[in-house]
């Protein structure tokens, strides 16, 4: 679960459990990779800034161990 959704300069990420680190890569609607990055998710929460993108929708791709999950990002 993203909140909030739309995002302004920070999203956060609700996970259904403490995964650690956790390999990030965003794309457009049309599917270009504009972002990869690797964040800690503390305590089932992983903080996704989003401060440096344009307004519109995006699609944020989430891998760790034994989890992968895609999530959409609209940006105000």
């Amino acid at each position: 679960v993203v909140a909030p959704n739309p995002v302004g300069a920070l999203g956060l990420i609700y996970l259904p459990q403490n995964l650690g680190l956790i390999r990030t890569q965003l794309f457009t609607l049309s599917g270009q990779l504009i972002g990869e990055r690797t964040i800690q998710a503390d305590a089932g929460v992983l903080e996704y800034p989003t401060d440096e993108l344009s307004s519109g929708i995006y699609l944020l791709s989430l891998e760790a161990t034994n989890y992968t999950k895609t999530v959409k990002i609209i940006k105000q």
